[in-house]
């Protein structure tokens, strides 16, 4: 786990290295998705990257027809972002559409290899296993049930038809010897 702790540290190392040449804008957009995308959790880790990979390929299509990015097409990511980022931040669609291009394509690097680097396809296959385990636990145990009560209604018919049986053949044995 101490290799999964440090590939998560990892991820935002060097993030703010560059600040100096950036703007206010690009700092305002690089705090913006560092704080959005900072985990320590492979399984939230995995949804961020998929949302990422999501929003960045709707940003590219999105630059084809030089951003337009009505709303009712927009990804929450989108919504949110734009939403939450300053308006003194975001000037147009165009300026927002490729700062955060940029910057979710490096990310989307670096959610990678830290996914990667803390084995993170382990340890969702590890969970995706005890799980599964879980449910084939319960499901056996409800089988099992489902079988062991009507057997015991049968058992309890074989011993009653033995009884009788029994009883049957106690009272032709006394009969006869009387």
């Amino acid at each position: 786990m101490a290799n999964t702790n440090s590939a998560f540290d990892k991820m935002f190392l060097n993030w703010d290295l560059d600040f100096a040449s950036a703007g206010v804008k690009e700092i305002e957009f690089r705090n913006y998705l560092k704080r959005r995308y900072s985990t320590n959790d492979c399984i939230v880790l995995d949804k961020n990257i998929k949302e990422a990979k999501d929003t960045l390929a709707y940003l590219l299509t999105q630059k084809l027809a030089s951003y337009p990015m009505p709303l009712a097409t927009q990804p929450e990511f989108v919504k949110q972002s734009l939403n939450d980022l300053s308006k003194t931040t975001i000037q147009s669609k165009k300026e927002y559409g490729e700062k955060m291009s940029n910057l979710l394509s490096l990310l989307v690097l670096r959610m990678e290899n830290t996914f990667a680097e803390a084995t993170c396809r382990n340890e969702i296959e590890k969970t995706r296993l005890n799980d599964m385990a879980s449910v084939i636990t319960q499901q056996a145990i409800v089988q099992e049930q489902s079988i062991l009560k009507p057997n015991f209604k049968e058992q309890y018919i074989y011993i009653g038809i033995g009884a009788v049986v029994l009883l049957v053949g106690l009272y032709l044995i006394s009969t006869k010897n009387s």
